[in-house]
């Protein structure tokens, strides 16, 4: 797990664009999932079969061709970090297994500053500033706004994230060409020019197409994947595409 790959100006933009853009919410969607597609909802249904009744799966359906995703891949999208599950980010600070990152500091019960992610068992939520909040809640409601009001007494924990600075952000590393990159290791696919910008340790749909990426950014075959309790991609090996 890495510190967040944007800037605090950055994060917001992603998470109002998801909103503008009238985002649904499928359980166990990312970012990277998209679009929406008929075999991607039937693994997840497979995987989660309580939560996918066939009321559930009808409504996810419906959004094959358009874009979803879940409470815990909207804020790893604002982040720019790879996809974890709601459980892993209520352990980003204030656990044994993240004490040597500091990336985060845990505020308890204070009112959150721009940026904040609220999280509470099951959920997680993008705090925009004035007193409004961006979360992907439910197929029925998909990404949508909530005042800090309304659901405060909820929320359990605040987590502060240190954001890259602007100028880092500007000066960071630039990757001239988009999309699939190769060097003397392998395959490696970038999706945006900034550092940090491309796949790893997830799977991704590119033009429709799903490809594994290993912890090193890595395109490989024959992928071993493991999940997390969430269901979010913990780790991926597999031997490299050169």
């Amino acid at each position: 797990m890495s510190k967040p790959k944007t800037t605090l100006n950055e994060a917001r933009t992603r998470a109002m664009k998801l909103y503008t853009d009238s985002w649904g919410y499928i359980y166990g969607f990312k970012y990277n999932y998209n679009p929406v597609t008929e075999s991607r909802i039937d693994v997840l249904a497979k995987m989660y079969p309580a939560t996918f009744t066939a009321s559930y799966i009808k409504k996810a359906k419906g959004m094959i061709g358009g874009n979803a995703i879940d409470c815990s891949g909207l804020v790893c999208h604002c982040l720019g970090i790879s996809d974890i599950g709601s459980a892993e980010i209520g352990l980003l600070s204030g656990s044994n297994y993240y004490s040597e990152e500091d990336y985060y500091d845990f505020i308890d019960n204070i009112e959150p500053e721009p940026g904040a992610i609220l999280w509470k068992k099951g959920h997680v939520g993008f705090y925009m500033g004035d007193g409004v909040v961006i979360e992907a809640r439910s197929i029925a409601l998909g990404v949508c706004t909530s005042k800090l009001t309304d659901t405060w007494r909820g929320w359990s924990k605040v987590l502060i994230p240190t954001y890259v600075d602007d100028k880092d952000y500007n000066e960071g590393v630039l990757y001239e060409n988009l999309g699939w990159n190769h060097d003397d290791i392998g395959w490696w696919y970038a999706y945006g020019h900034k550092q940090g910008e491309y796949y790893k340790s997830e799977i991704a749909t590119i033009n429709g197409e799903s490809f594994a990426f290993n912890e090193s950014g890595y395109c490989v075959i024959n992928p071993a994947i493991r999940y997390d309790e969430s269901g979010a991609v913990k780790s991926v090996t597999g031997g490299k595409i050169v």
